[in-house]
């Protein structure tokens, strides 16, 4: 006698929140499909290029070398080299149109995990779980719950990345014990299709937009349409290093979701992206390391003409909702609401950075953390 239905019924809500969700991981599944698709653009590319050589080849053996041979051979090679670049423009289309139609189905994907999510957890918290290690312990005290106790500076990531809507509100809680002196933050990572979002990403000078036109390879130099005159309004090469970043939106467009690859930043705090903003001449400076990073990272994917590059800047990479320095000796609830989330943000990661930049001895506990979706914002 099957017994699956009476199995399913004794789901924990947990387990059936897990199930649903997993109907709708199909972010491997896509990727696999989008190189398969590549792969199958290089061969046919590949294929058509041996099938001219071929026609070639045969030409040759047949034929006598005479003038007129010697001259339809020419002939053929400037046909094969025409439809050389047909092919690759073509694949260059096909390619293009493929990354967006799945960047879409990706997007409709996040969007809708997110929506799911909030419904089936609106009458629930969201539990968050730690991968425990030598430095952060968990135990189930006499009431079943969880406690975790780290020694020393350690960053605390959620096991889980949890899908949320940006536009909505949402309220993180948990219980703590501070038995030290140092600081520890409470915060979350930003992600977007599984690429996390720093701030380098979306703190950006507004109006500073400018089209990539010419490289100068002798000078380390940027040239670029200085439309709008918008090269004066990036910072001057004496302001602090973590304003002078480099943002390449290869696509052209800068509403597109830009890596963090992308963006040239620093390489210490003396040696920032470039060094001099030229104006009468349309050129960007960049530094010794800047320049190296561009050439070694971004380079072999930037089209000129069409790539648009802003001023970017940053420093931080999570969003911290306390930096908690009081002694709790018993344990304390803390509350925090998240409203505001970087751009483009489809899913998060509950970060703790304990004892920051403290010593090896010093013990911070927590247990019950909750990512709750506030009611009033229900649909």
């Amino acid at each position: 006698m099957d017994s699956s239905p009476q199995q399913n019924q004794n789901l924990s809500s947990q387990q059936i929140k897990q199930r649903l969700l997993d109907l709708f991981d199909l972010n491997e599944s896509i990727e696999n499909s989008r190189q398969q698709i590549n792969q199958w653009n290089e061969l046919f590319f590949i294929e058509q290029n041996i099938s001219l050589r071929n026609q070639l080849i045969n030409n040759i053996l047949s034929q006598e070398q005479s003038p007129e041979m010697q001259e339809n051979l020419q002939n053929e090679r400037n046909q094969i080299q025409n439809e050389t670049l047909y092919f690759k423009k073509t694949k260059l289309k096909i390619i293009k149109k493929t990354e967006k139609l799945f960047d879409a189905i990706i997007n409709s994907l996040y969007q809708k995990k997110a929506n799911i999510y909030y419904t089936i957890c609106f009458y629930e918290n969201i539990p968050i779980s730690y991968q425990v290690d030598q430095n952060l312990t968990k135990i189930q005290n006499d009431l079943g719950e969880y406690e975790y106790k780290v020694q020393g500076y350690k960053e605390i990531f959620s096991i889980e990345r949890t899908p949320i809507n940006p536009q909505k509100k949402y309220k993180l809680e948990l219980e703590i014990k501070n038995c030290s002196n140092q600081t520890t933050y409470i915060g979350y990572k930003s992600f977007h299709q599984n690429y996390p979002i720093f701030d380098r990403q979306i703190r950006i000078f507004q109006g500073t937009e400018v089209k990539l036109i010419a490289l100068d390879m002798v000078n380390k130099a940027f040239i670029v349409d200085n439309f709008n005159n918008n090269l004066s309004r990036w910072n001057n090469p004496n302001t602090a290093y973590c304003e002078k970043y480099i943002g390449i939106y290869k696509s052209g467009c800068i509403n597109d979701f830009i890596k963090a690859e992308d963006v040239i930043c620093y390489q210490d705090t003396q040696t920032a992206a470039y060094r001099e903003i030229d104006i009468l001449n349309n050129k960007i400076y960049l530094t010794d390391w800047g320049w190296n990073y561009y050439l070694n990272n971004i380079h072999q994917q930037t089209i000129l003409n069409q790539a648009v590059i802003m001023n970017h800047g940053g420093q931080g990479t999570y969003d911290y909702c306390e930096g908690i320095q009081t002694h709790y000796p018993t344990w304390t609830k803390k509350s925090y609401h998240l409203y505001t989330f970087r751009k483009f943000t489809d899913s998060v990661e509950v970060c703790i950075l304990a004892n920051y930049q403290g010593t090896q001895n010093k013990v911070f506990e927590f247990k019950n953390v909750n990512l709750i979706v506030c009611k009033e914002d229900y649909e």
